[in-house]
């Protein structure tokens, strides 16, 4: 029940399988969740939040030359090397170290999937094909009006300047280029190893993530696997619950 005392925060549904109940703990300034399994969950009710999430490509996906050549390489070369620009040397990015199995962790439980990244269109679309061959986890939602992958392409025609500017911060990515629900501010989640390239006023949906100079981090499943998800993954529940206190205070202050 929801008493004043101990308020109902946020419910998150996983289809078919139960739901998550997030309240105020029994100590000051602590959250409680609790999970009820439930094969009948769904997200039919319109009350249901629906939380999407954004990934980064290059330098959070995948990593670029030279980063780390012990990893192994993609299948296939993929143009071009940064900045991206078609009709340079082919280049071979490097996936992360647990990235297929984290994808195919963490995917499923949000409604929208998009990667936004400052890549043409064309490489995008070979690396993350080879991210996701059966489209289970980064094109998940391929067949519907949006897009599942926003290039620089998009970006840039989003923010009105030109192809060919390249200077560092210029080109900003924003959550409208990426074709999500209205208020999506107040339930997505970004994966970027470039937060700057965010507006400011997304920050608190933005989780950095180490970039390939971290090494000795990068190599280690605690950072990012697909039994937990690891250090990311539990960044990405705080971020959740912190969007969700942020929006339930809005709404009572608006009250």
């Amino acid at each position: 029940s929801n008493t004043a005392s101990s308020p109902i925060y946020a419910c998150a549904v996983v289809p078919n399988h139960g739901y998550a109940w997030l309240s105020q703990g029994m100590c000051a300034g602590t959250l409680k969740l609790e999970w009820v399994p439930d094969a009948t969950a769904d997200l039919s009710s319109a009350s249901i939040r629906r939380y999407h999430l954004v990934f980064d490509l290059d330098e959070t996906l995948i990593f670029n030359p030279p980063g780390i050549p012990r990893m192994a390489k993609l299948a296939k070369y993929v143009n071009p090397t940064p900045p991206h620009s078609i009709g340079e040397v082919a280049d071979k990015p490097v996936l992360r170290p647990y990235v297929k199995e984290f994808l195919g962790l963490v995917c499923p439980y949000f409604d929208q999937v998009r990667v936004c990244t400052l890549s043409t269109h064309d490489r995008a679309l070979r690396v993350v094909s080879f991210l996701d061959p059966d489209r289970n986890t980064l094109l998940r939602n391929t067949g519907q009006a949006s897009k599942c992958i926003v290039s620089r392409e998009d970006v840039v025609a989003s923010s009105g300047r030109q192809l060919h500017t390249r200077v560092p911060g210029v080109i900003r990515k924003t959550l409208a280029c990426c074709q999500l629900p209205p208020a999506a501010h107040q339930t997505t989640i970004i994966l970027d190893d470039c937060p700057g390239v965010w507006p400011d006023a997304l920050q608190d949906n933005v989780i950095p993530i180490a970039g390939p100079e971290k090494v000795f981090t990068l190599t280690h499943d605690g950072y990012m696997n697909g039994i937990d998800g690891g250090i990311v993954g539990l960044k990405m529940l705080m971020a959740l619950i912190n969007l969700t206190i942020k929006q339930e205070r809005n709404m009572s202050q608006s009250a």
